[in-house]
């Protein structure tokens, strides 16, 4: 295969891209559309030489696995190694016992089925996940272990029948992905049945190349266009596109137009090939391994929001990493005068078990080990807020025997929880996550209890619209008298509730809404108090124990809210559409920050006197904050209206 130089500048074009989102420039929004690029090019590539090796007869499977495994795994495994100690020296438990499950399905090529059950990518805490990137890596093997078995089988039919069968192919992928981005977003971004067409296109390009006559006006326009296209997904594109899906066309297109039309001396091609474009798609690949391990444990290890400049500092370092990695491990590797095929597979399977053995052990361990302060006055603090919000679960968990109740899709929800010979008036609350932090209050209020039984039923309100949602079929919903409505409010929520409300009040409920509660800033997955707490512990200029600290932190909460400095731009006005939705139906609706905060005292109480967090995150209760806030709402009154709905029981 004749060496294209203007491939690898496009690579670089792909990698500075995904490289600058992770560092978290809001110019290079749609950043991410870099990993598109590459598996264009993947297709490309591998097709090329697949396609050749076969005309000529000279095709090996083995021949073409071992070339995958020098060529990926060496920079691979050199990555994964270095990122043991300082996750040891740097996570939590959890995030420990997170990151050695993270390690096995990397070194099975997994990671994209392990992220697709796990999180999302655009999360928050994502960009705490030094491994999140690997998920495109698994996608690629998964490929590699397909694809040629593919052509193997279909090759011997002529190269029509081979097109006919890409283009189903591509044409089914494409399809599911564009459903899967309104209907299954995480599938759609992780898994390779949503992502395949992306690298089938790469594969058209290699039969498509070779057949194409030069045409130079005709050339450089296509060829600059798809450069725009790139680019304009990489300034145009954000967290809230749909993705892959249609959307993914605009880059892909694009690199299938460069892979085309950048002939020898068009625009395209002379720019492409330029040497610093070049040298950086040589070591494209190390840069994209050693670009988010070095985002995330910097942001574990720093306080506070991380610093752009810093970031930047560190991509150019990853670049610098890149070149060692490249010239020192990813090239030596590729030389089979040096390395044999026997100690490429058999040093392979080693360290791939070895590092699925030390994921699993982490795994299994619990995260292996605890994180202790040396200070008396810290040893109620729990920075792990990954274990605070798997706490928070546990009353409602307790309640249905159900050590995976989630969210929502909880087969319990449809059972009965209310007691007939019970004479308290049955409350079902109904909604997402926030749902779970009200129905926590309520169990612990001694107010609630006195008068009301409690269950819960979770769902997003875009789905209540429907009247035939399994919610109204439930027996919970059949015998409440009143439904609460608690949720993250989004304003396609706030559009949906009128139905929602409809068909509830139908139904003879009476319905309380509760209000977005205010979001306070986060720092990866860190909350305000855990910044300031651990900025005081590592400050010996700041004394943890004078009492001043606790106010000094749940006065920094008020402030931020008093000045609506949340994480949420536009959460106020939402709220608003919310109430008035609420008085136009003639509902009680309760503010969430009336509990929270202590406005005379100018608090929102974040922390108790012993530094036990009552948020786990920008604003869900921890199960100590539950219990706080339980006591809160019995002293101010804060479910009064609730009572006054069913003033007979």
């Amino acid at each position: 295969m004749k060496y294209r130089a203007e491939v690898d500048g496009l690579r670089a074009v792909a990698v500075l891209p995904v490289i600058l989102f992770h560092a978290g420039l809001p110019p290079f929004s749609g950043g991410y559309v870099g990993v598109d690029v590459f598996f264009v090019i993947s297709g490309y590539l591998i097709t090329t030489i697949i396609t050749r090796e076969m005309s000529q007869g000279r095709f090996s499977l083995v021949h073409f696995y071992e070339r995958r495994a020098r060529r990926i795994l060496p920079a691979l495994f050199l990555v994964m190694a270095c990122c043991l100690p300082l996750a040891w020296l740097l996570l939590y438990p959890s995030q420990m016992e997170a990151f050695g499950q993270n390690v096995t399905a990397t070194a099975l090529f997994s990671s994209n089925l392990l992220l697709w059950l796990k999180s999302g990518y655009f999360a928050t805490a994502s960009e705490m996940n030094p491994l999140l990137h690997t998920w495109s890596l698994a996608v690629e093997e998964q490929y590699y272990i397909l694809f040629p078995l593919l052509l193997m089988l279909v090759w011997r039919f002529g190269t029509r029948s081979l097109l006919a069968c890409l283009a189903v192919l591509f044409f089914l992928s494409l399809g599911a992905s564009g459903w899967a981005a309104a209907h299954a977003p995480m599938a759609g971004f992780y898994l390779i049945p949503f992502r395949g067409w992306e690298l089938l296109l790469g594969s058209f390009c290699a039969f498509l190349a070779p057949r194409m006559t030069a045409r130079p006006g005709f050339d450089d326009l296509f060829g600059f266009s798809g450069l725009l296209l790139i680019l304009g997904a990489v300034f145009a594109f954000d967290a809230e596109t749909p993705f892959p899906g249609v959307h993914a066309l605009v880059p892909t297109a694009g690199t299938a137009m460069v892979i085309l039309f950048a002939r020898e001396g068009s625009l395209v091609q002379r720019l492409l090939s330029r040497r610093m474009l070049v040298g950086i798609g040589l070591i494209s690949y190390s840069a994209y391994l050693w670009h988010q391990p070095a985002f995330a444990f910097y942001r574990h290890h720093h306080l506070g929001e991380a610093s752009t400049t810093v970031l930047l500092l560190l991509a150019v370092c990853s670049l610098l990493a890149a070149w060692v990695s490249w010239r020192f491990v990813e090239r030596p590797f590729r030389d089979r005068a040096r390395f044999s095929r026997r100690f490429i597979f058999g040093a392979s399977a080693v360290l791939i078990a070895a590092f699925s053995g030390v994921g699993f052990y982490a795994h299994i361990n619990n995260g292996v080990m605890p994180r202790d302060y040396d200070m008396p006055e810290l040893r109620q603090f729990r920075p792990d807020n990954r274990a605070l919000q798997e706490e928070s679960w546990q009353p409602l968990r307790a309640r249905s025997g159900d050590p995976n109740y989630n969210v929502e899709g909880n087969p319990f929800d449809r059972h009965p929880w209310f007691d007939p010979s019970d004479n308290r008036v049955p409350v079902l609350v109904v909604g997402n996550s926030h749902s779970k932090d009200i129905y926590n209050i309520l169990s612990f209020s001694e107010d609630f209890k006195a008068r009301f039984q409690l269950a819960r039923f979770g769902a997003q309100l875009t789905d209540l619209d429907d009247p035939s949602h399994e919610l109204y079929a439930s027996e919970n919903y059949r015998h409440a008298r009143v439904v609460i409505i608690a949720s993250r409010y989004k304003r396609d929520d706030v559009a949906a509730l009128d139905e929602v409300l409809g068909v509830i009040q139908a139904d003879d409920k009476q319905v309380l809404i509760v209000n977005n509660i205010f979001e306070f800033e986060e720092y990866g997955d860190r909350t305000m108090a855990d910044v300031m707490l651990l900025e005081a512990y590592h400050d010996p200029g700041i004394e943890l124990r004078n009492v001043d600290m606790v106010r000094r932190v749940n006065q920094a909460h008020f402030d931020s809210y008093r000045a609506g400095e949340g994480r949420r731009p536009g959460l106020e006005q939402i709220n608003r559409s919310l109430q008035a939705v609420a008085e136009a139906h003639a509902l009680p609706y309760l503010d969430r920050m009336d509990y929270v905060c202590a406005r005379a005292e100018e608090l929102c109480h974040a922390i108790d006197k012993q530094y036990r967090k009552h948020f786990y995150d920008y604003g869900h209760h921890t199960l100590q904050g539950a219990r706080f806030f339980a006591g809160r709402v019995d002293r101010i009154g804060w479910i009064e209206e609730l009572e006054a709905l069913v003033p007979d029981s």
